[in-house]
């Protein structure tokens, strides 16, 4: 019976975190009660600290998992793509997709949560989150890249990044507008030279 419990305590905890992660994303952290994370996963708001010390330690977390899952399809696009080009390619159009510009809740951490870390300050959970976040997408950038590693390249990538997270956050600026698509294309042709 504990290991059963313990199992659906751990369940809850990465249930909670998910959704700390989406809103967070999505409604930022000043829009976000405890209240709220826990009722979009069906629990009460007496449970939360039984999980976590404080809604700051959640809010860390939830940007390390943000960030996580923009890892993970970053793998996902080079594990399906044929080549590093093809890669690239496939990466720059889903990241400056409408699909991922209207997903707010599930996008990019970098665009979603540089505010948040702007506003945190110093020293802030959320902010050193938001700052090996940042640091890992440059290292995730690597294997799209042809040459070895050197400064050129390392500055070549973090050029990438601000042009993709510059892009992605005006296109949702000016979402539903014609605007918002001509932001995204003319990213793609910086970056994709077309």
């Amino acid at each position: 019976m504990a290991k059963s419990s313990r199992s659906e305590t751990a369940k809850h905890r990465r249930e909670i975190i998910g959704a700390a992660s989406r809103l967070l994303r999505e409604q930022g952290d000043s829009a976000i009660s405890v209240q709220k994370v826990m009722g979009e996963v069906g629990l009460t708001h007496g449970g939360f600290y039984k999980h976590f010390s404080s809604k700051d330690e959640l809010m860390n977390l939830a940007a390390e998992e943000a960030f996580s899952e923009l890892i993970g399809v970053m793998q996902d696009v080079l594990e399906s793509s044929t080549n590093k080009n093809d890669a690239w390619d496939n990466l720059v159009r889903a990241y400056l997709s409408r699909e991922h510009r209207e997903d707010r809740a599930g996008g990019c951490a970098n665009t979603a949560l540089a505010t948040e870390s702007a506003r945190a300050g110093d020293g802030s959970a959320i902010r050193n989150a938001y700052i090996h976040g940042l640091a890992q997408t440059l290292e995730a950038l690597k294997p799209f890249q042809d040459e070895a590693s050197t400064a050129e390249s390392e500055q070549e990538r973090l050029q990438s990044l601000l042009i993709l997270v510059g892009a992605l956050t005006l296109s949702r600026a000016t979402a539903g507008t014609e605007l918002s698509d001509r932001v995204s294309s003319a990213a793609k042709a910086l970056l994709l030279g077309s």
